[in-house]
C-alpha cells in the first residue's frame, strides 16, 4: 500500500458522507460543503502525504498519512 495513494481515497471521504453513504446524519452537517484539499494541491512544503479539510465555519483539520513500513520486493 502506498501512503500518497492511500491519503487521495481518504479525500473522498467528505464527498461520500454528504452523498448521504454516512448512516449518522450529524456527520454530513458537520461536513457538507467543506473543501478538502491534499498537502500537494494546497502546496504544503512537505513530503508528507495527507490532506487539509476546511470546514464551512472555517475550522481545519489536517490529516497525514504515514507510513512505517515498505513493502517487500
Amino acid at each position: 500500500m502506498d501512503a500518497g495513494i492511500f491519503a487521495r481515497q481518504l479525500t473522498e471521504a467528505p464527498g461520500n458522507l454528504t452523498a448521504g453513504i454516512s448512516t449518522d446524519p450529524g456527520d454530513i452537517d458537520q461536513i457538507a460543503g467543506a473543501r478538502v484539499l491534499s498537502f500537494a494541491d494546497a502546496d504544503y512544503l512537505t513530503g508528507d502525504a495527507g490532506f487539509e479539510i476546511t470546514a464551512p465555519d472555517r475550522s481545519q483539520l489536517q490529516v497525514t498519512i504515514l507510513q512505517r513500513a515498505l513493502p517487500r520486493t
